[in-house]
């Protein structure tokens, strides 16, 4: 028993080395709940990777998004350290979320990397789907401003504060998305106000512009409407006394019009105009 107990410092400084056991001055040197300044500077950036598709039934677009945030937190300077990689939980964070999020998967760890002077870089990509207010008014031939709003859950304005970084914003070139004509890539600081709580949160605004192609609606829509029309005009060529055809002429047209109908319907939201 004398044995083992004086061999227990000696297990303890091996686990020590090979890094399965932390000593007691390894706890986070940060609180994770108060920001590290009167008001934190936080610069975020975003990559649009590729936009599947644009949803104007249920107001929604799918994307595949690289968002970049740093921050400097002088509690975690250590010039004799090199970079070094922690969880988002263990140093003090703004709480980011995207406040037009349906659902995603994120595919990258909740890790961030410290620098030796305090500098702290999370990244994270999202693929999934979110929401967004389509004006579709002028369908088929609209356009429209997709927006992906993050926000800073946590801290309200004068805490924290987001703004773009020129660095990382972009998308590539070529996109899935194949019945939309998609613009350049804007990122905007813009606050979120949230009326209930009477509050307004940091935010930036990832937006860009989409034009959809109107050739696949003529060849559909248009054209198929316009068989169905010239269908229906063959009962005025038809000779009055033959009513069973031209009967049969108006009625088959009226449920092609209403078949039409349903299929269109499936490409618009159930808004009244």
């Amino acid at each position: 028993m004398r044995a083992f107990a004086s061999a227990a410092p000696v297990v303890a400084g091996i686990l020590f080395l090979c890094g399965l056991l932390t000593p007691a001055h390894a706890e986070p040197v940060t609180d994770t709940s108060v920001p590290p300044g009167v008001e934190v500077e936080v610069r975020g950036g975003a990559f649009l990777i590729d936009l599947v598709r644009i949803n104007g039934s249920e107001q929604l677009f799918e994307a595949d998004v690289v968002l970049r945030f740093t921050w400097k937190d002088p509690r975690l300077a250590d010039s004799e350290a090199v970079t070094r990689t922690m969880p988002l939980d263990g140093v003090w964070n703004p709480g980011l979320a995207i406040a037009n999020l349906r659902a995603a998967k994120t595919t990258l760890p909740d890790n961030v990397e410290v620098q030796a002077d305090g500098t702290v870089i999370y990244r994270q990509r999202m693929i999934g789907t979110f929401s967004s207010d389509l004006d579709l008014h002028d369908f088929p031939l609209d356009s429209q401003t997709i927006a992906l709003h993050v926000i800073c859950r946590r801290h309200e304005t004068g805490e924290v504060r987001l703004v773009p970084d020129p660095e990382m914003i972009g998308r590539s070139e070529r996109l899935t998305i194949s019945d939309w004509e998609i613009g350049p890539v804007e990122l905007q600081e813009e606050v979120y106000a949230v009326p209930q709580l009477s509050a307004e949160l940091p935010g930036l605004v990832l937006s860009f512009g989409a034009k959809r192609l109107v050739g696949y609606y003529i060849a559909t829509i248009f054209a198929s409407a316009a068989i169905i029309l010239t269908m229906a005009w063959l009962v005025f060529w038809l000779p009055p006394e033959a009513v069973n055809p031209r009967v049969s002429v108006s009625v088959t047209s009226m449920l092609t019009l209403i078949a039409h109908r349903f299929v269109i319907g499936g490409d618009l939201p159930r808004l009244p105009y």
